[in-house]
């Protein structure tokens, strides 16, 4: 091979090795960006996934705290009353009772205390439809009154009636629930405290030094959105109720304004105390 020859070779070779070096780095550059778009991805959902946990968090707390409110308003929503009482006794401690007070509690075991005027159960906030049967007519509704399914917005509420996560208006008998649920939430006209709110985000997330900073590197935000009672069986014998509830925490990403939510479901059993 001539030295004319292997000067062109050398030329073809260095032109060869050059295209792959430039499709190789063409590839990792649109691979890192995707990288780190994904990563970027994650990361927000990471964060969103944070809050729907603290709404969880405050749920707990609320309930160790504060049990015997969320029972009843469970009972409420079920059409019982509340301050039923579930006794059941022994045959011993049966046996001791006087004729008139064994009267009040079933005769065979369990001998729990049966339902009547002086043992009610239904909390009648609808008038709805009764059973038939004299124990169980004291002890939950057949059915809720009609006008309870199908509410209006005009109401005593300021800021028109509570709505579900479905947009469907609440019924009275759940009311209670969704009081009850209304302020676990980081909303700033709910819980100023707790808010993580645009007036708190940094200009510039990306170079914000939390270790010296009182701003936020985004808007959050976490909520329950739904509560409901799951848990009816047995229910004499064990005077407790299991609730559902779904919290949804949001991240809005601050370059794209890109609004990220993760929701988790949390059930929780509750007795009154």
């Amino acid at each position: 091979m001539t030295i004319k020859e292997k000067k062109g070779f050398a030329i073809a070779l260095v032109l060869v090795l050059s295209s792959i070096l430039l499709l190789t780095s063409i590839t990792l550059f649109r691979t890192g960006r995707e990288y780190n778009a994904h990563v970027k991805n994650d990361f927000s959902e990471l964060q969103a996934y944070y809050m729907a946990v603290s709404a969880i968090q405050h749920t707990q707390l609320k309930v160790k705290y504060f049990p015997t409110e969320l029972y009843d308003a469970s009972e409420f929503s079920l059409g019982k009353n509340p301050m039923f009482d579930f006794s059941i006794l022994s045959n011993d401690e049966y046996d001791s009772l006087s004729p008139m007070v064994k009267s009040e509690y079933s005769s065979v075991s369990p001998h729990f205390r049966k339902a009547s005027p002086n043992n009610s159960g239904p909390r009648f906030l609808s008038a709805g439809t009764m059973s038939t049967d004299n124990n169980e007519k004291w002890f939950q509704l057949n059915s809720l009154d009609s006008a309870d399914a199908n509410l209006v917005d005009s109401s005593w509420f300021s800021d028109g009636w509570p709505k579900d996560k479905k947009f469907q208006p609440i019924k009275n008998s759940d009311l209670y629930l969704w009081k009850y649920a209304r302020d676990i939430a980081n909303l700033k006209d709910i819980q100023p405290a707790l808010s993580c709110d645009a007036g708190k985000v940094s200009a510039n997330p990306n170079s914000l030094d939390v270790s010296s900073s009182n701003e936020l590197p985004y808007e959050a935000t976490y909520q329950i959105v739904d509560i409901r009672v799951i848990s009816t069986t047995d229910q004499k014998r064990l005077n407790e109720e299991v609730v559902s509830f779904t919290g949804v925490g949001s991240i809005k990403v601050p370059v794209t304004g890109e609004i990220i939510t993760y929701e988790i479901n949390k059930k929780i059993k509750v007795r009154r105390k």
